[in-house]
Parts: C-alpha cells; structure tokens; sequence
C-alpha cells in the first residue's frame, strides 16, 4: 500500500472505452470491495484512482479527467455531501458524482441530489450489476444534463462560454491560485467602434464578425485558458498558471496580451467587405491574495476604459491609480448633461497662420467646459468619457453650431477647423445637423473644414470615403488630424480625399532634438505636395521650429508661438 494513499488500477488505458474512475474513500477495507465489485462489472476496462481525503480528491480533480466519481459519505472530519458540493462549486461540473453510504435514508439521498450527486448507493446493497447500472445511469442523466447545461452556460452565436459560466471558471481560478500561488490574468476585451459595423453594414455583418473573433481567440490561447462572451462586442479571458514571481507573470501575461490584441487586429473579409477592428483589453493579474471575483472585475474593465481613453487599439494593465479615473469618469458622466443644458461649454478659436506671410487666415474651434466649481476644465478631461456616450454628439452639434456662427460673423477669416469625433461622424444625423447649421447661418460650406482623426477612417473606409465624397460635393473640406500616429496613414491618404494634412505635435516638438523627427516632417510635406495637399504644423512655439517649417515649404501653422487658443471676444481684436 502506497503511502500516498492513492493506488491506480488500470487496463489498457489507450482504448477509447475506458471508464476513468475517481474513488474518495478513507477506509482500506472499502476500498478493495469496491475494486472487486469494478473487476467483476468491468474486467479490465476500467482505470481507477484511490483518493483517501478531500483535500488530495481535489488536487487529482484539478490534474487529471475523470469519467465519473464515487465518494463516501464519511471522511473523517467531513463528509462526501461537503465535497460533492465543493467539486460542484469549484467549477468541475463536467463529472457526475455518485455518493456511497451504509445508510439507507431517504433524506440523504435527497441531500446527495441537492448537493449535485447523480446517484445515491448503500454499501451494503452493492452489487456489480446495481454498481455498473448506476453508472450507466448517471453517465446517460449527465449527458442529458450536459446538453441542457450547455445551452444555459455557452453564448449561442459563438458557442464558447458565456457571462455565467465564466463567473464559475473565475471562482475556480482564484481557488487554484489560493492552492497554488500561481498568478492568474483576467482580460477584458472591447471590440473598438464595432458599432460603426452594424450600423452601416447591417447586423448579419457584424453577427459573422463577432464569431470571427471568438475563432481567432480561441486558435491563440492555451488549452488552459477560458475564453468567454459577456455580451456585445466583449469578451473575457482567463490566462491561468502563470509565473509566482509578478514581474515574470506580468511579461507572459503581456506577452499573450498583445498577441491577442495583433490577432483580433489583422483584416477579415466578411460578406464581400474588407473589415479591420482593433480591440481595447484591459488585464489585471493576481494570485492568492485577492478573492473577490467582483473585485477582479471591476479592475479588468477599470484598465480596458483606460486603453480606450489612452487612444484604443491597445493593452492596459489595472493600476490603483485607474480607481481615481473611474471615479473622474463618473463625475463627469453626471455633470455632462447639466452642462450642455446651462450652456457651460464655450468654444475658444486658435488662429491658423498663413506661414508665408504669417497672416491669420482661418482658426481651430476647440470646446472648454466652464463648470461653476472646478474651473475651466479641458476637453481631455472630458472628451473621452463623452465619447463612450451619446453626450459627444450633443457637444459635436454644440460645436457645429457656434462654430458656423462665430464664422459666419467673421468675414475676414477664410476658414474654420471644427473637430468631429467618431461617434458623432458616425450617426446618421450627422450629415443633415451640419446641412441644417450651414443653412441656418447663411456660412458657405467651402469655410468649413472637417478635422478627423485616422481611428475615425480606419473603422471602414469604404463607409467614410462615401460619407466623405457626399460632404466634398457640397464645398466642405477635410483634414487629416495627427497625422503620424497610427499605422495605415499612407493607404488613408491614398484613398482618402483629404484637402490638409495636419503634422501631429509631436514631431513639431522634437525638431530641435531628434533628427529622425526632422526627417520625418519633411518626407510629410514633400509626400503631401505630390499628393495635392496642404500641410498644417500643430504646436509650433519658437521661431525655430517655424523657419524649420518656411523652409520646407509648409504653407500653415497653428500654437503658442502665435497664440493659445482665446474665447471668442479675445480672438476678434487679433483678427
């Protein structure tokens, strides 16, 4: 006898009809009658592991698959009702589970069926037909089960699991993580501007894109990790049995991060559409020192909100310092909606200069927030938790309408810059709210440029350029703004039909310093010359930086060095 307290009684285990058994049993004697009666019901096709405690009962659970598993009612200081319930809660809901007892009582047998026993049998009524008839039984009733289960637990467009099973996986990782100190990840992933699919293609389109995904998530993970549908355009994912060390398991779990994040990125050809969507996922890790599964949650999606304020497209690990943002958020969220109603947001104009003869030609119309408590607060401390609501395309109409009236009664200004932020191109009013302010006010649509970003175009060009081409034959004019900063800026401008290229800040700001910025900004302008545009540099602040810009022939500029950008009655007296 092993001192293991485990015995293994195998046949040949490489024939498919081998019942790989399970028993929990603390009493030798039991042990091998119960062998004898699995001899003369099975023969040799049979394999069986002998556990003595619960304890060690779970750690083969946890390593190795069963067909069924036998448990006795006494063990020791617990009993089998107690482990069947802790099998059943731990997440193993994939075995069925007979109790074996010297009592004959019917409340028990009831109690095994409530703590999720397929099957009660008395010791002493044993035989190898009731023993190989019970298993049958409980084999065929788990199956049944099994289905009904499935359905209940598995997201039926995807079939991977859904919400309220990845709950169960969850409780059994932060269990396995207390056994073993392991670190495990928990990621949340936001398809980016998956909205923009089904609106404009239809939800067939987007049912197939989602489904695509969950595929391509599921090719690029472990076999021991989970990967779950909670519902829309997101996901979740487990990546268990990570490193002990939490700088080692920050690097796998990042590793595998960004590979998910570079899969769910490369294109796919649905239904004749050419489709490219990045994704938001927010990661947090831990092991045994966090047991809350809500808390984990919460955390997941505080560091997924935090890629998509940071830009999207990208991977984010929860910091404690998220909280104080989720807590920013909310404050804004609820203050957002009086501030539209009591017309606490103004729009401050910076000028945009002819570099030639720096003549102030035209300006950039940027929103403020005045709140009666915090002061002037900047649109990226506002923007970003605006564009997750419909509250974006009220400000984007707010921003349409001052706009055409500050132009409309500046005569000497040949244009104005308004910037239109994904949600708000993306709705269906946009088109007829800027027809309507334009009519409105009596302001020429050749005034009026338009100033989106690459995210915006990179969702479906085929949707933007139709969008696009409506709006050019009306005399509306488009800017590609931060140009430089994501990674299909030349097939954009190629396709695209952009009037002005604006050179992101940050090359601006580095021409001093960095000669590959240098080099950068003037293949920019040299590329845009050939393709008919016109460049304008953001942030320009010294002379410097300005001759750098007259000398390569870029025809505009905007920043400090000219002026911050002014309310509305400052700006006139500098035109």
């Amino acid at each position: 006898m092993q001192s293991s307290g485990q015995e293994m009684k195998s046949a040949d285990n490489k024939q498919q009809d081998i019942l790989s058994v399970l028993l929990v049993e603390d009493d030798e004697d039991d042990y091998l009658l119960t062998l004898d009666l699995f001899d003369e019901a099975y023969g040799k096709q049979y394999s069986l592991t002998w556990s003595r405690d619960p304890d060690d009962a779970m750690v083969q659970l946890d390593a190795s698959q069963f067909d069924i598993c036998l448990v006795d009612y006494r063990l020791g200081s617990k009993t089998g009702l107690d482990l069947i319930k802790l099998i059943h809660k731990d997440g193993f809901s994939k075995i069925p589970t007979i109790l074996l007892t010297g009592l004959d009582s019917h409340d028990l047998d009831l109690q095994a069926t409530n703590a999720g026993a397929t099957d009660y049998l008395v010791k002493n009524q044993l035989k190898a037909e009731i023993l190989e008839r019970s298993i049958r039984y409980s084999l065929h009733q788990w199956e049944a089960e099994s289905r009904v289960r499935h359905m209940a637990f598995h997201d039926p467009l995807t079939e991977i699991a859904n919400r309220s099973l990845f709950a169960k996986y969850l409780e059994r990782s932060i269990n396995m993580a207390r056994r073993h100190h392991e670190y495990t990840a928990l990621l949340f992933i936001d398809l980016d501007n998956f909205k923009s699919v089904n609106d404009s293609l239809g939800h067939s389109v987007g049912d197939q894109l989602i489904v695509e995904i969950s595929q391509r998530l599921l090719e690029n993970i472990r076999d021991e990790d989970i990967v779950s549908r909670f519902g829309g355009d997101e996901f979740a994912l487990l990546i268990s049995r990570l490193d002990t060390n939490k700088q080692l398991a920050h690097e796998q779990a990042n590793h595998l991060t960004e590979k998910i994040r570079k899969v769910v990125g490369q294109s796919m050809n649905i239904s004749g559409n050419e489709l490219r969507i990045g994704c938001s996922i927010g990661v947090t890790l831990f092991n045994n020192e966090i047991t809350c599964a809500e808390t984990l949650l919460k955390q997941a999606d505080m560091a997924m909100y935090k890629a998509k304020n940071d830009g999207k497209n990208a991977v984010r690990f929860f910091e404690s310092e998220m909280e104080d943002l989720v807590k920013t958020n909310y404050w804004v969220e609820q203050e957002l909606h009086e501030a539209i109603e009591k017309d606490q947001l103004e729009l401050y104009y910076q000028p945009i200069v002819r570099i030639s003869d720096e003549k102030i030609t035209g300006v950039e119309a940027l929103i403020r927030w005045h709140h009666p408590e915090r002061g002037l607060i900047m649109p990226n401390q506002f923007i970003p938790t605006a564009e997750n609501s419909n509250f974006v395309c009220q400000i984007g109409k707010k921003v349409i309408h001052d706009a055409c009236h500050f132009i409309s009664n500046s005569p000497e200004l040949e244009l104005i810059n308004i910037n239109i932020s994904p949600r708000h191109f993306e709705n269906k009013s946009f088109v007829d709210d800027l027809i309507g302010c334009l009519e409105e006010t009596g302001v020429s649509a050749e005034k009026l440029v338009i100033e989106i970003t690459e995210s915006l175009v990179l969702k479906n060009a085929r949707v933007a350029r139709e969008k696009m081409d409506s709006l050019r034959a009306m005399g509306l004019r488009f800017a590609l703004d931060d140009f430089g900063t994501g990674y299909s800026s030349l097939s954009i401008l190629k396709d695209l039909p952009f009037n002005y290229l604006k050179i992101d800040g940050s090359f601006i700001n580095e021409l001093a310093s960095n000669n590959s910025s240098g080099a950068i900004t003037e293949a920019i302008m040299r590329m845009s010359e050939a393709l008919g545009m016109q460049v304008i540099a953001e942030c320009v602040e010294n002379a410097e930086q300005l001759e750098f810009l007259k000398l390569h022939n870029c025809e505009f500029a905007q920043g400090y060095f000219f002026s911050e950008a002014l309310p509305a009655d400052k700006i006139k007296d500098l035109l």
